[in-house]
């Protein structure tokens, strides 16, 4: 039987409202996949990035424990040659790259004392990458021209003064650089006429007490909030400046040297002439005692500086005079021992003297160029202290504390 024309041209509208709702569900269809796949990129984008970031943020971890180990093993102060680190090979499964070097970025932010440097570490992942700038500083191991951990004493009328030696500066009261800090964690005194061109800085015993300061002027104190380390160097505490003294025991520089018998110099020397002048060249030296009476003992630092390691008391005594021709920094007084190191009348010096366990007395008309860091210090009326800031730049605490923690992202 013959299909009516009606419902033919029914059917054929049927199939065509078919086609269209096919065709416009096909369309959504379409913009949705397009629309997901584009969330579905953009998250997948994300979390590459976020890989990346976590790559990088592991690296640096890494780089800084590397960095860590390898001051802790190298007798560099500073962080100036780091050939023998970098690069930083990057573990064989890391998603970061190698890290290439350490870069001194300000050698005297606001405190002028502290050295900054970054490390930089990109992490990848996929296509996506990551870099992280971490910057870190290095305080100086010491930050005070005079430090007694027990007590600093400053007489009457005694002038401590500051001038950098590195810098070319010559030691004067008149052209003081304003850094002749003092400090102790127990007791300071500053007598009075005294000079102290410089702050004092109030550290706090092993209780938590604060430092007591008689006689201060208050607006030179600052209260620091913590203990000042007294023996930034473990020079008695078994660390590695210890262990030195073990070994400059049996491997020294003494046999260079004639004034020098058993470990012991004991020198009676007349007069300030050619005649009396000792020659003390670029080594390491162990001694158990050291006594001069006059003459002039210079210290050689030609090709390098000349390091004693002391044990027992030293004394200069009047009439002595110490490195006249040298920088502090060229001479370096190391000791483990609890006893006395004395600069005495006319007896001038020019070095530095680290001894956490000892009792250190400049005393009258002996001028003193250099740092003192011991137990106790005592500055005797008459004896001007010129403080050398240089030895702030040369010798570092190991530790970096971190200043910034930098995260940049790219895809």
């Amino acid at each position: 039987m013959k299909t009516p024309q009606r419902l033919q041209q029914k059917d054929g509208y049927v199939m065509i409202i078919t086609l269209a709702i096919v065709f416009i569900i096909s369309l959504i269809g379409t913009s949705l996949y397009r629309f997901c796949k584009s969330d579905i990129d953009i998250l997948g984008n994300q979390l590459a990035s976020v890989h990346a970031h976590n790559a990088a943020n592991a690296g640096m971890k890494y780089g800084i424990r590397k960095l860590g180990d390898w001051m802790e093993a190298s007798d560099l102060n500073k962080l100036e040659d780091t050939s023998s680190l970098f690069p930083i090979t990057a573990p064989a499964d890391a998603e970061f790259e190698d890290i290439t070097e350490l870069r001194l970025i300000d050698s005297a932010n606001d405190d002028g004392n502290n050295f900054v440097f970054a490390l930089t570490v990109t992490g990848k992942h996929e296509n996506a990458t990551a870099s992280v700038t971490a910057t870190f500083k290095r305080n100086p191991a010491f930050a005070l021209g005079i430090f007694g951990d027990v007590s600093v004493d400053i007489k009457p009328n005694a002038s401590i003064y500051s001038y950098n030696a590195c810098d070319g500066d010559t030691p004067s009261a008149d052209n003081s650089s304003g850094q002749a800090d003092i400090g102790s964690n127990n007791d300071i005194t500053v007598g009075q006429g005294a000079t102290t061109d410089g702050e004092v800085v109030l550290g706090e015993d092993g209780s938590g007490n604060e430092s007591d300061c008689k006689f201060c002027d208050s607006s030179d104190v600052t209260s620091l909030g913590e203990v000042i380390d007294p023996d930034p160097l473990d020079i008695l505490n078994g660390g590695k400046m210890s262990q030195m003294f073990t070994h400059f025991s049996g491997n020294n520089s003494n046999s260079y040297n004639s004034v020098i018998v058993d470990n012991t110099v004991s020198l009676r020397l007349t007069g300030r002439n050619s005649q009396t002048e000792i020659t003390f060249e670029t080594g390491n030296y162990y001694l158990e005692e050291f006594s001069m009476v006059g003459g002039v003992l210079k210290i050689d630092s030609s090709n390098g500086p000349v390091n004693f390691f002391l044990t027992g008391p030293m004394n200069i005594w009047p009439g002595g005079y110490i490195n006249t021709s040298g920088d502090p920094t060229d001479f370096m007084i190391y000791s483990d021992s609890s006893e006395t190191i004395q600069i005495q009348p006319r007896g001038d010096f020019s070095g530095i003297i680290i001894a956490p366990d000892a009792e250190v007395r400049v005393k009258p008309n002996g001028d003193f160029k250099g740092t003192i860091w011991a137990s106790e210090a005592s500055i005797y009326p008459g004896g001007d202290v010129y403080v050398d800031t240089c030895l702030q730049d040369r010798l570092l605490k190991k530790e970096l504390e971190m200043v910034s923690w930098k995260e940049n992202r790219s895809n």
